[in-house]
């Protein structure tokens, strides 16, 4: 399964999502003064199938400190569990770059589980990008691999 970065909506009211000129990709946009940064996608995997691998692709040329990334699941309880996660912590001016996450393999269960892919970026905007420039850090996608068979 893939989402593009236009797909991901902010999960704190500080922080609004914003794409990046028509590519798809998003972007954290600032519009208060809170530090929480959560952009998420809730993902629509096939059950029963078994979650192997998760990947994003992202640019992050800001030293800010490292970006996160993970794949949870959520029950009706608030219970979580993390399926996989992922950071990048090395800036580098190359515009996008592939980071994969460490996957525990997980059956897709839809009648218990809730499945969200999160971005946490570390530094966010504070104007939109009307510009060719390109902000910081920016999220084109995510792809999440699933294999049908036993864990």
């Amino acid at each position: 399964m893939t989402y593009a970065g236009v797909n991901f909506k902010a999960q704190h009211a500080e922080i609004i999502e914003s794409v990046y000129w028509d590519n798809g990709s998003a972007y954290g946009l600032r519009v208060g003064a809170g530090d929480g940064v959560a952009i998420s996608v809730r993902v629509d995997l096939p059950d029963k199938e078994i979650i192997v691998e998760a990947s994003a692709n992202l640019r992050f040329n800001s030293g800010a400190g490292p970006a996160f990334l993970r794949l949870l699941a959520f029950d009706t309880r608030d219970n979580f569990q993390v399926i996989g996660q992922g950071q990048i912590s090395d800036p580098s001016p190359d515009l996008i770059r592939n980071v994969v996450l460490e996957v525990t393999p997980t059956v897709v269960d839809n009648e218990r589980w809730s499945y969200l892919f999160r971005w946490f970026p570390s530094h966010v905007e504070s104007t939109r990008r009307d510009r060719p420039d390109a902000p910081e850090q920016l999220l084109w996608g995510a792809r999440i691999g699933v294999r049908h068979g036993e864990a």
